[in-house]
């Protein structure tokens, strides 16, 4: 196993013992622990217990010998990430360690800046402050208390998953799983065992029975991304659930008592998808109990400058690296742009710029970065969606004016006003009215 990680390229630690990797444990905080239950000196479960008091983040995947399904519900219930079967498949443990860490990063990420953030609405972190996503969030926190299943629409990296984290936080399931699942990128075939689980022989290599998405969410959330992407046999399945609060196992007989609140989310209008016939009508209706729209960053500029600090901070971190900042150049470039990718470009973009820069993010570290971007909206504005109204073409069109002005003098506000032939508190207070950082 230690030669699998490593020529993976993951560093290794290994203890024979339980108290050797209690020891190691608490001096090397690990990014994941594989446990095997067997140890000659400790039970296993009680290793798992030590290490979630050290620490409840590092996620712990539990080894188990064939037919110990119940031992490792049990560890699961004392807050393993999951387990795998003896003998494994070697690409099936990576998988696992890969989203184990993955996930580990999110949760310890959501913590830090809610500690940050500590002084406001804890659910601001990696959304922003501006009107558009406060009005989202109280929505959010009028539901979270509740059972209603919700549905999350808004364009790829708006924070959906963030989102829906949060619901669940604030929810009283928070002591249970938060479990997703991305059904935009796993095979027809596999959404569906791994929503249900399958019994060993219900299909060639099913040597052993697997646990459902459904199960090990059991009294939590259970996340299902871009649910528009399910097949629509699936979308039946699915719907049986809900309204029975029941699974059955691919291959088995017996039908499995479930206590999961659903959180769905979408890059596409489920009513649309609908109408084109791609989606059960219902199962939309069973899902629709109450829906959020996440707007997207380019239609709320005025979160960028939150945002650029809390992500700036994190690429100092992971990139070891004292960046001093952004630029008001810089800054300006970040709240022109059209952000196809939304939070999740933003993030990818600073990291880069932090990477590349010596000192201060400046324009030109960001330039080749959204180059391609504003080739596909013409002289750097947003590829908007049609405006609702007259005023909201204006709106656009006036601060994309003021911006120019901004980057043509440098930020220099007294110059951008003569340049617009406008009073300097004339062009202060639309500065703030249109969320543009002053």
């Amino acid at each position: 196993m230690q030669m699998t990680f490593e020529d993976e390229g993951y560093g290794v630690l290994c203890a024979q013992t339980g108290k050797d990797a209690l020891a190691r444990f608490e001096e090397a905080s690990p990014s994941v622990v594989i446990l095997d239950l067997k140890l000659p000196d400790l039970y296993g479960m009680t290793v798992l217990e030590k290490m979630k008091r050290l620490d409840p983040e590092t996620p712990i995947l539990i080894l188990t010998g064939y037919g110990e399904i119940d031992t490792a519900v049990e560890a699961i219930k004392k807050g393993a990430f999951h387990y795998i079967s003896k003998p494994y498949q070697k690409a099936d443990l990576i998988l696992l360690v890969r989203k184990s860490i993955e996930e580990s990063y999110r949760t310890r990420e959501l913590e830090a800046l809610q500690q940050r953030l500590s002084g406001g609405s804890e659910t601001r972190y990696a959304l922003g402050q501006g009107q558009a996503i406060r009005e989202v969030i109280r929505q959010l926190e009028r539901v979270a208390p509740t059972d209603m299943t919700v549905i999350l629409e808004g364009e790829s990296g708006v924070g959906k998953e963030v989102m829906a984290r949060v619901l669940h936080q604030k929810s009283r399931r928070a002591d249970k799983p938060f479990i997703a699942l991305d059904c935009g990128t796993l095979p027809e075939g596999l959404v569906e065992t791994e929503l249900f689980g399958y019994e060993r022989g219900a299909f060639t290599g099913a040597d052993k029975r697997k646990l459902g998405q459904f199960e090990i969410a059991q009294g939590g959330t259970l996340f299902l991304d871009e649910i528009s992407n399910l097949a629509v046999a699936v979308q039946a399945k699915l719907l049986r659930v809900l309204q029975e609060r029941c699974i059955q196992h691919l291959g088995g007989k017996r039908l499995i008592p479930v206590d999961v609140r659903i959180v769905a989310a979408s890059n596409r209008s489920l009513h649309g998808e609908v109408r084109e016939e791609r989606f059960r009508d219902d199962l939309y209706h069973r899902l629709n109990e109450f829906t959020i729209t996440i707007p997207p960053l380019r239609e709320r500029p005025e979160d960028i400058p939150e945002l650029v600090e809390l992500f700036l901070d994190e690429a100092r971190r992971s990139l070891r690296k004292e960046i001093r900042g952004v630029s008001p150049a810089a800054m300006l470039e970040l709240q022109a742009a059209p952000w196809p990718g939304n939070i999740r470009q933003l993030k990818n973009t600073l990291r880069a710029g932090a990477l590349m820069a010596e000192d201060l993010i400046e324009p030109s570290h960001l330039q080749p970065l959204l180059s391609k971007d504003r080739q596909r909206a013409p002289n750097g504005s947003a590829p908007l969606p049609s405006p609702r109204s007259l005023r909201d073409a204006a709106s656009g069109a006036e601060r994309e004016t003021i911006l120019k002005a901004l980057q043509e003098t440098g930020n220099n506000k007294a110059k951008a006003a003569r340049l617009l032939q406008i009073d300097r508190s004339v062009l202060y207070a639309k500065l703030k009215k249109l969320g543009i950082a002053a």
